[in-house]
């Protein structure tokens, strides 16, 4: 029961002064949100490698494994299907190299699954995270059970063309992967595997690490509708 108290505020000003105080905490609470956004999300660095005579960091949280090409680094992330790479390609990087590199890692990844069906999908955007970058994209595999997607960039350093990326199982808690993979676009993306990606991307490159991460910000993957 609301009890009006004789001599106080008629309720038009109680209620402007309610709004007040609410657009005071909002904007508050707006500028606490932007602060946590501008710190960094760089994982940290936990050791130092090489891949035919590329130097780069492994980021705290990953493992790198040997592999079964000496020009493809990979290291997996101790908790989610996830796992990043660094690829020091011979030849030209087209449709051939990028499904053969798909294939290498989710076989290093996942050992059982086998013949997956890949999308390649190079990125439209003009847009460039790394001075040193030359080209950008995704690849989407399915194998009528899971999905797999790689997001790579592709950077030329010191006459170099090396590809910096990671791969990722998606649709497994929603059992939407056949759906993600018939998307015309991306399924989706990792963010622990974006923060590490530019970790590396950053130690390939001598960037600093918020010239190519400064803060990013989660965005919803559409989902099937029933």
């Amino acid at each position: 029961m609301n009890t009006k108290i004789p001599g106080s505020f008629p309720d038009r000003f109680i209620t402007e002064i309610t709004c007040g105080l609410v657009v005071l905490f909002l904007v508050g609470l707006s500028s606490r949100i932007a602060a946590v956004q501008l710190r960094s999300q760089d994982p940290g660095h936990k050791e130092s490698a090489r891949v035919a005579g590329v130097e780069f960091s492994v980021p705290k949280g990953f493992i790198l494994e040997k592999t079964s090409d000496s020009r493809v680094a990979f290291m997996r992330h101790n908790k989610y299907d996830l796992a990043l790479f660094v690829a020091v390609p011979e030849k030209q990087v087209d449709d051939e190299y990028l499904t053969v590199l798909s294939n290498t890692l989710v076989s290093q990844l996942f050992p059982a699954e086998k013949e997956f069906r890949w999308k390649l999908l190079p990125s439209e955007s003009d847009t460039r995270v790394s001075q040193f970058q030359t080209a950008s994209g995704n690849t989407k595999g399915f194998n009528a059970k899971r999905l797999f997607q790689t997001d790579y960039i592709t950077v030329r350093v010191n006459e170099r063309t090396i590809l910096v990326g990671y791969i990722t199982q998606l649709g497994e808690f929603s059992n939407n992967a056949k759906y993600l993979y018939d998307l015309k676009g991306v399924a989706g993306m990792s963010m622990p595997g974006w923060y590490a990606q530019a970790h590396v991307l950053a130690s390939v490159t001598g960037e600093e690490y918020e010239r190519i991460n400064p803060g990013t910000s989660i965005h919803a993957i559409p989902m099937k509708k029933n």
